[in-house]
């Protein structure tokens, strides 16, 4: 797509309401990504970019990275390529996926009469043309939507809309669990297939669409997504656009990796003790993972308060000595 279609497609998209707030998916310009720019031998569900995960049932084996390669208005965007084909079995699935929490999403009033409508837009580029879907499950997998876009032109960047009507049955989460999962499916068996695009939300589980692409099917095939924009209404807004900063502290209420050593103290003859304060309160009591440079035998992850600080313990390293270690913290949905 020349740089002009793509300035015109920005041009229609609707300007009302796009202000910081306005989108409920969290890093959709795809600027963040704190665990890496590059996730090579993925074979089994990991998150990559922050908030976006690769899911996957098995067989293939894919790269996703932190790509420069973005349409007008954009710089970065997530890109998959298939670095080892497999097979489509009835029971697989391959997607790029973001659960958005109850928290963000109660707003929108589903499983109630109401229940407001809403629109999903993005930019996509594949190298393999053809039809592809998007599913939208609830927390419980029993309540899904399934709608369609098409790819016309390989290895070119299109802007796609999809309005989706509110959902006035089914159990949706207003906590901070899971309150809508956005699927954008690569590929599904036929378990997961639903039988053509919905224009109403039906009960069960459906991952993909029967007809559409399997991607791991072609070696080196490729998709790009980018400018993820969820918002209420019945057209698409001008992607919402926040500075670094914003985003960041969004994504770090499910994901810290402080970009830092981080130094403690022994407090008696063997152990040691680590304060950690965290930029924003996380979702959650998040896992913790670490790494000591100091030998250390456990830790004991207490006195999280739910807004900005956790208390690491160090047992067994050495007597009267810094502890220096790396650590994440990981409350994702």
């Amino acid at each position: 797509m020349s740089k002009a279609r793509q300035l015109a497609d920005l041009g229609n998209q609707v300007d009302d309401g796009a202000i910081t707030g306005t989108n409920m998916v969290i890093n959709g310009a795809m600027t963040i990504s704190q665990r890496g720019v590059s996730f090579t031998g993925l074979t089994t569900t990991a998150f990559t970019l922050d908030r976006f995960q690769w899911q996957t049932s098995t067989g293939p084996t894919v790269t996703i990275e932190q790509s420069t390669d973005a349409p007008v208005g954009f710089y970065n965007s997530l890109k998959v390529t298939v670095t080892t084909t497999d097979t489509m079995a009835a029971g697989d699935y391959d997607a790029i996926y973001q659960p958005i929490e109850g928290l963000n999403f109660s707003h929108l009033g589903f499983g109630a009469s109401g229940a407001k409508q809403f629109t999903l837009s993005f930019w996509a580029k594949a190298s393999v043309t053809g039809t592809y879907s998007v599913n939208l499950i609830n927390s419980s997998n029993d309540r899904t939507w399934t709608g369609s876009y098409s790819v016309n032109t390989a290895s070119t960047w299109e802007y796609k809309t999809i309005v989706v009507d509110g959902d006035t049955s089914g159990t949706w989460l207003a906590t901070s669990g899971v309150g809508l999962k956005v699927w954008f499916s690569l590929g599904s068996g036929s378990n997961y297939q639903a039988a053509s695009t919905s224009s109403a939300w039906s009960s069960g589980l459906d991952l993909g669409l029967t007809g559409a692409v399997d991607l791991r099917t072609t070696s080196g095939a490729t998709f790009q997504i980018t400018g993820v924009c969820l918002n209420v209404g019945d057209s698409a807004i001008a992607f919402p656009h926040e500075s670094y900063g914003e985003t960041l502290a969004k994504c770090q209420r499910y994901y810290y990796e402080p970009d830092m050593e981080l130094y403690g103290a022994s407090y008696d003859e063997s152990d040691g003790m680590l304060w950690i304060d965290f930029p924003a309160a996380m979702r959650a009591t998040p896992t913790v993972g670490y790494t000591a440079r100091r030998p250390a035998t456990s830790y004991d992850f207490s006195s999280y308060n739910g807004t900005a600080r956790a208390q690491l313990y160090f047992v067994g390293g050495d007597a009267d000595r810094p502890y220096v270690t790396s650590a994440t913290f990981d409350a994702e949905l």
